[in-house]
């Protein structure tokens, strides 16, 4: 009976986490110094955070306005770098810590899954995941292997996608060009805390 409970309490609480998935992109110009802005977005807000402090005209932070569940949905963003050059474009989940938990405590993983990116205004590689290169990692892409999905059925296209969660992004750099709009449209769904599938996209 005790073992029973436990099991219950553990999806119990993978379900509380994945109910709090949500959008977090981010793109990184202070490399090169490019200052970055905001144009028209879908289902997020994005914008310079002041957590970044005198650098954060060359950061753009960009969260969804409301969670995400376990079915694919589409976003887009779109910003103006204000020089040429390569920013960075990092894809993850939102920063999570619980109420009551103390100062020293992490913050916790929020798992929730990108596919089908489509970018256009700017140079970027493997878009939709579904090349590998020579060292295990989807082609163009920085992350953890542990985090790639291949084969998957539940895709958004094609046959792969990425789990990602705050700590534990997946990262390109894309070149830009001066005053020319960039513009991503991408698709995400939550995840189970331990990158299990909450429920079928059926």
């Amino acid at each position: 009976m005790k073992r029973v409970l436990t099991f219950v309490l553990i999806i119990a609480a993978a379900c509380c986490m994945a109910e709090k998935a949500a959008v977090r992109i981010d793109i990184d110009g202070r490399a090169d110094q490019i200052e970055l802005k905001t144009d028209v977005c879908q289902n997020v807000a994005m914008d310079n955070p002041g957590w970044m402090g005198d650098k954060k005209q060359f950061y753009l932070s960009a969260m969804s306005k409301a969670t995400v569940g376990s079915y694919w949905k589409e976003f887009f963003i779109s910003f103006i770098p204000q020089q040429d050059g390569k920013v960075r474009l990092v894809l993850m989940g939102p920063w999570y810590k619980p109420e009551k938990a103390e100062k020293a405590e992490k913050n916790l993983p929020i798992w929730v899954a990108y596919d089908n990116l489509e970018i256009m205004g700017a140079e970027a590689q493997n878009t939709d995941f579904e090349l590998e290169s020579v060292n295990g990692v989807f082609d163009g892409w920085n992350g953890d292997k542990a985090n790639m999905v291949k084969g998957a059925s539940d895709a958004q296209s094609g046959k792969n996608y990425i789990k990602v969660w705050h700590n534990s992004p997946f990262t390109q750099e894309i070149t830009v060009q001066k005053g020319k709009l960039v513009s991503i449209k991408f698709s995400v769904k939550a995840i189970g805390d331990d990158g299990v599938i909450v429920q079928s996209n059926l």
